[in-house]
């Protein structure tokens, strides 16, 4: 049996699923009052970004019950499972153990610029009544595959603009090796979810599909041979002067420092994501990130001014 939420601005997303036991109003009741204590933890996350699945099964032959919670926000997947003789002795510490969880996640978000900027909004809130549906993900692993769908487009970006890099010109990687490459990280995500600590499932997903394309080789890497920025020619708008200093800024960094470029300017990591990706200390991230803002100075200011 299966009972959803409703979803909009203020609202979180969550939904119930029951084995063995029946998903009455007063436990529905209960569950909400419980999940409550999650939302205080929740407000700097968008709404849409944020789901809860609650999964409740009584064992057929014994008195025990379990209730498994998988929370999916914007970067990460945490999940509790615990069990006792009464549904709402198992929920309630599943819900404690989440919240843990979700305290540990804020301490280390803290650090983040994004979670430092205050942001005036009305308070987000889980919907009180749940309503009947069945397009809500009915297990944790349709959580998580809804999760790497939401990231698909990106990662599959990425992964075109590393494979390319690391293969000789002419030779572009192919959509089909795209995809297979995207699906062999995200079987490997599913490999790690019973991890006991959360983890950053966006950052892990492309941190696999890095390391898959390091295991396939890829090719030939490109011998990287830096040309110095050149000033675009006299007459040439503004706008397309930027874009060509962009082109030759990007043309002089090395392979590392072109993947760094891409992780934090294009698809918006923080320095110690990058680091856990690249498996690199957070300290060369950082010198790259440096390196990258000096060369693109350099070539701005040797653009000519106009009169």
């Amino acid at each position: 049996m299966t009972a959803n939420s409703g979803q909009n601005a203020n609202h979180f997303g969550w939904n119930i699923v029951t084995h063995g036991l029946h998903g009455h109003p007063f436990l529905r009741q209960k569950i909400h009052s419980k999940i409550r204590t999650l939302e205080r933890h929740l407000q700097r996350f968008p709404a849409d970004a944020v789901h809860l699945l609650i999964e409740l099964e009584r064992h057929p032959r014994k008195e025990e019950h379990r209730a498994v919670l998988t929370l999916r926000l914007p970067s990460h997947i945490l999940h509790a499972d615990k069990s006792a003789k009464s549904v709402i002795a198992a929920l309630s510490s599943a819900v404690k153990a989440l919240l843990e969880e979700l305290r540990d996640l804020k301490e280390r978000l803290r650090e983040e610029p994004q979670w430092k900027r205050k942001t005036r909004r009305n308070k987000l809130s889980f919907s009180s009544v749940p309503r009947e549906s069945g397009a809500e993900p009915q297990s944790a692993t349709a959580m998580r595959e809804a999760f790497v769908e939401s990231h698909r487009s990106r990662l599959t970006r990425f992964a075109r603009r590393v494979a390319n890099r690391a293969r000789s010109q002419g030779d572009q990687i192919t959509d089909r090796e795209l995809a297979e490459l995207v699906g062999e990280a995200e079987d490997k995500l599913a490999a790690l979810s019973k991890r006991q600590k959360p983890t950053n499932d966006r950052a892990q997903l492309y941190r696999l599909v890095r390391e898959a394309i390091a295991q396939r080789g890829g090719g030939s890497r490109k011998e990287h041979t830096p040309s110095a920025p050149s000033s675009p020619t006299e007459g040439t708008s503004p706008k397309s002067g930027l874009l060509s200093a962009m082109d030759q800024v990007l043309a002089t960094l090395s392979p590392f420092e072109q993947e760094v470029f891409d992780l934090h300017y294009v698809e918006g990591f923080e320095t110690y994501e990058i680091a856990m990706i690249a498996r690199k200390p957070e300290s060369q991230v950082k010198d790259a990130i440096q390196a990258i803002e000096n060369q693109i100075r350099g070539s701005l200011r040797s653009e000519p001014v106009e009169k």
